[in-house]
């Protein structure tokens, strides 16, 4: 039969036979199975004896013969947990409490004496005695769980250093706790969590949207030049006809703004400008088309009034002597 750690298995042994109260040997198939980590504490009905060597009994070892129980102990380390449930603020949830704590066998025999026990539930009661540890989730909703998480660990490992836990042959250390998240809490919050991806996604693809419609407006409003940058980037246009339109672009601006300067030239119309006209015309003419701009000697090159505008002449003093009455 199996029970808790630290004692797995104890069974009762029958009497050996002796022959003139001396000698003796017990089967070994008496005993239980041996286990890895574990040690047999024979109790002899005067002592108890733990055996270590395993490997090496042969049956007839004093206490093996008399023995009239025989007990296996595990005398690993080993991790117990106890579960504690903390009532809430609300009494549709509670807190759940795991507390661990790291277990070593210092004494095989003393252990064996006690028998088989559920350490766990030990833990439990004792932990349980403390009655502030119970009422820290009463003033707490489940949703602050991580409050009470660093309040339940500060308040067990405080307990434990005044009031461990005292077990015969047995080392008991607290080590950590837990406080476990109820699946309907945790649900909610997945929920919670996964709209919040879904709102951040929609907003990080809005504004990815609202910069590349601000780009190609952009590119748009550069006209010819900014779509051939776009090919360039894109490379959908060859750099080898980028660079033919453009010069194809600027010579057919560059005839077209001659043409019109030319045009104003030779109609007159530079002339009712306000400022030097004639100039600024040569200016681009030259920048243009690299020559000086002609001299027209078309009249309508000649200086002409802006109709009713003083010339300077008009604007000189009249002599009464001149006039012709």
């Amino acid at each position: 039969m199996d029970f808790s750690y630290p004692v797995l298995e104890e069974r009762t042994l029958p009497a050996v036979q002796r022959k003139f109260l001396r000698g003796g040997r017990r089967e070994l198939t008496q005993l239980p199975q041996w286990r890895p980590g574990t040690v047999f504490v024979f109790d002899t009905g005067r002592e108890r004896i733990a055996l270590r060597e395993h490997t090496h009994l042969t049956g007839a070892e004093e206490a093996v013969v008399d023995a009239v129980a025989v007990s296996v102990v595990n005398i690993r380390p080993r991790a117990i947990t106890a579960v504690l449930t903390l009532p809430s603020a609300s009494a549709a949830d509670d807190f759940t409490v795991r507390a661990t704590f790291r277990c070593q066998v210092t004494d095989p025999a003393i252990v064996a004496a006690h028998g088989p026990s559920d350490l766990s539930a030990q833990l439990e009661r004792h932990l349980k005695r403390d009655r502030k540890l119970l009422g820290l989730g009463a003033s707490h909703s489940i949703e602050e769980i991580a409050d009470i998480r660093d309040l339940v660990e500060a308040r067990i490992e405080a307990y434990w250093e005044y009031h461990p836990l005292r077990v015969p042959g047995l080392n008991v250390a607290f080590a950590t706790t837990s406080v476990l998240t109820p699946a309907e809490l945790r649900a909610h919050e997945q929920l919670m969590r996964d709209e919040k991806w879904r709102q951040d996604y929609a907003r990080l693809a809005s504004a990815g949207e609202d910069a590349e419609i601000k780009r190609m407006r952009d590119i748009v409003t550069d006209g010819s030049a900014g779509l051939t940058a776009l090919g360039l980037a894109r490379r959908e246009i060859h750099p080898v006809d980028a660079v033919r339109d453009a010069r194809e672009n600027e010579d057919r601006a560059r005839e077209h703004l001659t043409a019109a300067i030319e045009l104003l030239h030779k109609s007159g119309h530079m002339d009712y400008v306000g400022i030097d006209a004639n100039g600024v015309a040569s200016a681009w003419y030259e920048q243009l088309t690299g020559r000086s701009m002609p001299q027209l000697s078309d009249p309508a090159s000649t200086p002409r009034a802006i109709p009713g505008t003083a010339t300077e002449e008009d604007s000189e003093p009249v002599d009464e002597a001149d006039l012709d009455y």
